[in-house]
């Protein structure tokens, strides 16, 4: 993990360092929150719809590109049994990747692709984890609309499909299971 933060923080300063100077709004702080929903079951359990957070900083490299880095947790509850208890499936890890912003009208698009270093855990209902996984690779891809709402802050909503494939841990037995779901949010960015 830290391999990844250092890689990470390293490619956003070659990327700062070798732009060209740029006028103010080259960094992006933004918060994102809103509903996930699964597109295939889990482990053979389907899971009900959930919420979500993430954060991110991006920097832009280019007018309309942007490298983006960032933390994300994702939370739904399990529809059945799954493992013998009823709770909560919660997924939370790094986000990186590239941001589009092609527009220069006052509702621009926004495309962004990038990839996820996640980790799953089953909570029971009381909040006690009873399974977990190592962090694994996946994907995200997500487009929106970006809207100024005043001064340097901008409201972006989108959808996004994120995926990836753990093995969920239960003591000594092991399922390995894929973790797909759409993500419809809404960011509150700032420019600066």
């Amino acid at each position: 993990m830290r391999r990844l933060l250092i890689s990470t923080l390293v490619i956003i300063l070659c990327a700062w360092a070798a732009a060209p100077a740029q006028a103010q709004g080259a960094f992006t702080v933004e918060v994102r929150g809103g509903v996930n929903t699964p597109t295939e079951t889990f482990v053979d359990t389907d899971l009900e719809r959930g919420v979500g957070l993430e954060g991110t900083v991006a920097f832009r490299v280019m007018p309309a590109v942007s490298v983006y880095g960032g933390w994300d947790w994702q939370r739904r509850s399990v529809e059945d049994r799954l493992f013998g208890a009823e709770g909560r499936l919660i997924d939370t890890g790094y986000v990186f990747g590239v941001k589009l912003t092609p527009g220069t009208s006052r509702f621009a698009p926004w495309l962004r692709a990038g990839a996820l270093y996640n980790h799953v855990e089953l909570e029971d209902a009381n909040g006690n984890a009873i399974a977990d996984t190592e962090r694994v690779w996946g994907w995200e891809a997500g487009a929106g609309i970006d809207v100024p709402i005043g001064g340097s802050l901008r409201l972006t909503p989108g959808v996004r499909y994120r995926r990836f494939a753990p093995m969920l841990q239960l003591g000594s037995a092991a399922f390995e299971s894929t973790l797909a779901y759409l993500v419809l949010d809404v960011g509150l960015a700032v420019r600066f």
